[in-house]
């Protein structure tokens, strides 16, 4: 009876030990909307089948100069220049690496118009860090997002 109940309770330490953590569980949730560092955009983080993906679904300044709604003129295909910045994917295939880390994704920049690799950390619940490279993270850029709260 002693070895059941010692075998039970090992199983049973063995189970909450490979159990997430509640507070890791609630920081890892990227998904949601994000205000950009320069405050231009917002953009929704969803998931995308098993992977992460993101829209921009608000434009602090939607329309060009000419009053008509932003388009994609900067990108490199001239076949992509007249769809529109609103609702733009430019976060796409993001996996998670470790409960606070998305990598192997790629950021599109509508600005410049070139893909970066990418990769997204959780600061905290309200701050995300957003790095953009070429080749290596060493050789990129980096931007703080905050949640919107709704």
């Amino acid at each position: 009876m002693r070895g059941l109940l010692l075998g039970f309770c090992g199983a049973l330490a063995a189970a909450w030990l490979t159990m997430p953590s509640a507070g890791l569980a609630a920081d890892a949730v990227v998904t949601g909307v994000w205000l950009t560092q320069d405050d231009k955009a917002q953009v929704r983080i969803a998931d995308c089948g098993d992977r992460l993906c993101g829209a921009i679904i608000a434009l602090r300044e939607p329309l060009g100069p000419d009053g008509q709604p932003k388009t994609d003129k900067r990108n490199r295909d001239a076949a992509l220049h007249g769809r529109p910045i609103m609702g733009l994917q430019i976060l796409q295939n993001f996996i998670r690496l470790d409960a606070k880390r998305w990598g192997d994704g790629t950021i599109y920049d509508p600005e410049d118009g070139d893909t970066y690799k990418c990769t997204l950390t959780l600061e905290s619940p309200v701050t995300l860090i957003v790095r953009g490279y070429v080749g290596i993270p060493l050789f990129g850029k980096t931007q703080i997002w905050h949640r919107v709260t709704e």
